[in-house]
């Protein structure tokens, strides 16, 4: 449950997922992170004041935030393809990917997801396989946003 402005209140706690090199969250970025997970759009100041922070603080943590379209409302993360077990986490893989590996590695990570998914379409998952392909291009395509002018080189083949 949570108490007022969608702060979490003092029974519940938001689990996430830590990078290996990291120690512990500690209650009040605990707070800031939960605070945001209910309210993207909130302005660094509301969230520093719901909070009981500094905005310095706040605007730290938004930085580690490896997406720049993470305060969209719908993103590929409300969705999944084959079940539920993701999308019933606190935090999902993902959301532990993205925090734990650089941008680059991160767009690799579904880049080459989705090309393992397309790789076996036909002997194993078929069409939910493509869907799944599509997810983690869904999700390229979110991360994008308005970076265009630094999307990846023309692939260039060695075939003639």
């Amino acid at each position: 449950m949570q108490g007022e402005n969608n702060v979490p209140s003092a029974g519940s706690k938001i689990t996430l997922a830590q990078a290996p090199w990291e120690n512990t969250v500690t209650d009040k970025e605990e707070s800031v992170w939960g605070y945001l997970v209910n309210n993207r759009q909130a302005e660094l100041k509301e969230v520093a004041d719901a909070c009981g922070v500094e905005e310095e603080y706040v605007d730290k943590l938004v930085n580690r935030i490896g997406s720049p379209n993470w305060r969209k409302e719908a993103s590929a993360l409300d969705a999944q393809i084959g079940g539920e077990h993701y999308k019933n986490m606190s935090v999902q893989p993902w959301q532990a990917l993205e925090a734990w590996l650089t941008p680059d590695e991160y767009r690799g990570y579904h880049k080459a997801t989705a090309i393992s998914y397309l790789a076996r379409e036909r002997s194993k998952g078929g069409t939910q396989d493509i869907q799944k392909a599509i997810h983690h291009l869904q999700r390229l395509v979110e991360m994008q946003g308005d970076n265009d002018a630094e999307t990846d080189p023309p692939f260039i083949s060695s075939r003639n």
